[in-house]
């Protein structure tokens, strides 16, 4: 959609690029119960550096959230008393509700339609498209 961005899962990466974080960037921050210290760290050390911090989360009241500049709630069954299979959907449909908002965008739709189409037309050279392997 033409955002210059980077999924980072490794706690060491987290804390290097944290300290790269620059006034204007944005954190993503992904933790069920806003507590993990190696995420804390690094969005720690992000914020420090002027980066703002938007938490989805399942708990309130934590270290991540009075960090946070914004929060986006989830779904955990141990504070909302609610029988779920799939922990991770209330966050999935996050993602892709702000991929939709994000999308209606003719510009971002654009740039998302031209990256699928680089995608899907390059290095299938050995394999025919649509054929079975």
């Amino acid at each position: 959609m033409g955002f210059v961005s980077e999924a980072v899962t490794d706690p060491h990466l987290m804390v290097i690029k944290s300290t790269l974080q620059q006034p204007g960037d944005v954190i993503l921050a992904f933790s069920r119960s806003g507590q993990t210290v190696d995420l804390l760290q690094s969005v720690s050390k992000g914020k420090e550096k002027g980066a703002r911090l938007i938490a989805l989360t399942a708990f309130g009241n934590t270290p991540l959230t009075k960090l946070s500049d914004a929060i986006l709630w989830t779904i955990h069954p141990a504070r909302n008393n609610f029988l779920l299979t799939g922990l991770d959907m209330s966050m999935l449909y996050l993602i892709d509700r702000i991929s939709l908002h994000f999308l209606s965008e003719p510009e971002r739709e654009a740039k998302y339609l031209e990256t699928v189409e680089a995608i899907t037309s390059t290095g299938i050279s050995s394999v025919k498209k649509n054929e079975r392997i």
